[in-house]
Order: C-alpha cells, then structure tokens, then sequence
C-alpha cells in the first residue's frame, strides 16, 4: 500500500511539473468572449493559432479573443471597446502594463453587438529571460460598463 501511495505521489508531481507552465484564467462581467482565447503569431499579414505557448524572445505575441459581446450601443449607434494588457515575468513583476490602449479609436460600429477577434501583442526582447509568463488581457465595454478578462501563461525560450 505504502509502495503504491509513493509511486502515485511520483506520477502526480511529473504531471504537475509537466502541465504546470501552463494555464488559463477567465473572469467576466456583463460581456464574454464567447469563441474563447489563444496565441498566435504573425505571419506575413495573417494571424495564425499556436498550438503550444513557448515563444523566441524577441517574438512578438499575439493574444486573441474570439466574439466578444454583446457591447451595448450607444445612442450614436456605434459601440465603444477598450483595452487593458499585463504581462508578469517569471518572478511575478509586472514587466509592462498598458491601460487604455484603443480610446477614442475603439468607438465604432459591431456586427450584432460582437467584435470578431480583439487582441493585445506584446513584443518581446532578447534582453528578457526565458521562462514563464502570464498575459492578461481585458477587454472594456465602456458604454454597458462590462469586461472581459483573460490571463493565460506563455513559455519565452
């Protein structure tokens, strides 16, 4: 009995250490990103899913929501989306904060009350050092007054 409790005592420490770079985080008021998040990166003009996220530095990252809303529609009939984006280095520090990053270029018109695929890029350096970070990405309806957040971790090699 006691060889068995240590072999899965073993089993689950490979399967954390194996699973524990990466994960994600959603939290949501009064709009949602209905198509879910990922990562990708930028090739030529095209945005493309990556499958696992571990990155060059250097890299520009790509995080991405899919349909997002329903925004509210403002009495002009346009909608109003903003943006928040984190990044958290591998001993927790905040290595960038950008607040407010749309502003008035976020009021605009969307199909249905839906943005298609909003996204945050971060551009990273060669001057950081690999490990594991997180994004967060937050996504403001500035008319209703609801958000999206979504924080998942990324592998810089």
């Amino acid at each position: 009995m006691k060889k068995i409790i240590i072999i899965l005592g073993i089993i689950l420490t490979f399967l954390t250490l194996i699973g524990g770079c990466k994960y994600e985080k959603s939290a949501n008021m009064g709009i949602n990103a209905e198509g879910g998040a990922g990562f990708a990166i930028m090739r030529g003009d095209t945005l493309m899913p990556v499958e696992e996220p571990v990155f060059q530095r250097g890299e520009a990252i790509y995080y991405v929501m899919f349909n997002v809303g329903p925004f509210e529609q403002g009495e002009d009939g346009r909608h109003w989306m903003d943006v928040d984006m984190r990044i958290r280095g591998p001993d927790d520090e905040i290595v960038l904060q950008q607040e407010h990053l749309l502003g008035e270029e976020g009021h605009m018109y969307f199909p249905n009350g839906f943005a298609e695929s909003p996204y945050g890029v971060y551009e990273s350096t060669t001057a950081l050092r690999p490990g594991r970070y997180e994004m967060t990405l937050s996504i403001y309806d500035m008319i209703g007054k609801g958000v999206v957040t979504k924080i998942k971790s990324f592998e810089l090699v």
